[in-house]
């Protein structure tokens, strides 16, 4: 049985995240491959999947190349930003990889779930 599960996030968000205001944005522009998720043919062959898991801001390299983004920018300490992207996840920390992973492997386990965008972002995207 196939179970694509897409997961990503808009880049272009973190790219121009200003340290001092609330950037939250929209699910649809935070993970772009959940409109692809929900959107599932009606000719799906039946033993298809298809959804998207859309994380908030990970503990990942990727994010720091993005936090240096910030303070490139803006010449704060990258401490402080650290503590901004954290702090815009209501559970006051960055989602780890193991998180997404256990969303990924839900999906991918379940065969019932499916047009589904899981969002794993501590509660700030609330749906």
């Amino acid at each position: 049985m196939n179970r694509p599960v897409n997961a990503s996030r808009n880049l272009a968000v973190l790219d121009r995240i200003d340290p001092h205001a609330n950037s939250t944005s929209a699910i649809g522009s935070r993970c772009p491959a959940i409109n692809a998720a929900i959107i599932v043919r009606p000719d799906t062959p039946k033993r298809i999947t298809v959804n998207a898991v859309c994380p908030g801001y990970v503990d990942t390299p990727m994010t720091d190349a993005s936090i240096a983004n910030v303070v490139a920018r803006t010449g704060r300490d990258s401490t402080s930003v650290r503590e901004y992207f954290a702090g815009q996840q209501p559970t006051g920390r960055l989602v780890s990889v193991e998180e997404v992973a256990a969303a990924v492997a839900f999906c991918v386990a379940n065969p019932s779930v499916t047009g589904q965008g899981i969002v794993v972002d501590g509660g700030a995207t609330q749906s």
